[in-house]
Formats: structure tokens, C-alpha cells, sequence
């Protein structure tokens, strides 16, 4: 049956479905993975970067629906953890550069800042020239790295 409140009765269907919909609002515990990509318009690898990035993350996140005419029991399947898109147009701070050289390694500091010998030379040569820094693709959460 419903809640009655007054005269009305609320049915069980739309009760339940208002329960999930008021657990799912509530969930504790589970945060998603916010990926940050430091990104540059101009440059095509990165845009096509975020185009990939934005079609997993909205794949994440889909699933069929039951009335579709063709068996999506394959897709269903595959389980890809939802995750944020955190799109960033400027160079990093100080900070993450420092953890992102945590994650990618301090000896690949000529990788991710052009031509910097190691942590304390990235710092200096990306606060002189923003342009130098190798934008990737961060989890701070995770943590990971990529270039």
C-alpha cells in the first residue's frame, strides 16, 4: 500500500521510486575520481584528449534501457568507474607541478616542463615561461599522471 496523507493515497510504485531516487541523492562514502586535464586549445592533442575524455566519461555513466530493440547485455557488461572532467586552461601551481612530478616520476621533470633538469628547475623554468609546461592528463585522487 501508500502513505496516506489526508484523504490521498501515494501508490507503492511511486513510493519506491521516490525512496531510490532519495538514497541515490544520499549516498555516502563514494566519490567520483575527478581527472584533471590541463588543457590547451590550440593544440590538437589536446583537444582531441578531451574529446576522448568527455566520450568515456559520458560511457561511464550510460547504461541501455530495457525498451532498446537490440541486446545491450555486452555493454552492460563493461564497467568503467564514473569520474569528473576537470578541464584546466591554465599552467599548474606550484603545488600540483610538484605532485605531478611526484606521480610521473622527478626524473622525468624535462618531460612534463621543457627542458628542466629536475623539480626545482621546473619550478623556476614554468614560472618564467607558462608555455614550456607538457599539459597532461592528472587524478589527484588516485594519484596518477600521464603525459
Amino acid at each position: 500500500m501508500g502513505f496516506k496523507f489526508g484523504a490521498n493515497v501515494i501508490p507503492s510504485s511511486i513510493e519506491s521510486k521516490a525512496s531510490a531516487r532519495a538514497a541515490n541523492m544520499f549516498r555516502w562514502g563514494k566519490t567520483l575520481d575527478v581527472i584533471t586535464l590541463f588543457h590547451k586549445p590550440a593544440s590538437a592533442s589536446s583537444a582531441r584528449a578531451l574529446t576522448l575524455l568527455k566520450q568515456a566519461s559520458a560511457n561511464a555513466s550510460q547504461t541501455a534501457t530495457q525498451d532498446q530493440a537490440s541486446d545491450h547485455s555486452a555493454q552492460n557488461k563493461i564497467k568503467r568507474s564514473e569520474f569528473e572532467l576537470n578541464v584546466i586552461e591554465d599552467a599548474p601551481t606550484t603545488d600540483q607541478l610538484r605532485s605531478i612530478l611526484e606521480y610521473v616520476g622527478a626524473k622525468r621533470a624535462g618531460d612534463l616542463v621543457h627542458g628542466a633538469k629536475d623539480e626545482a628547475d621546473a619550478v623556476k623554468r614554468l614560472k618564467s615561461d607558462a608555455e614550456s609546461f607538457r599539459r597532461p592528463v592528472v587524478s589527484f585522487h588516485a594519484p596518477w599522471a600521464t603525459l
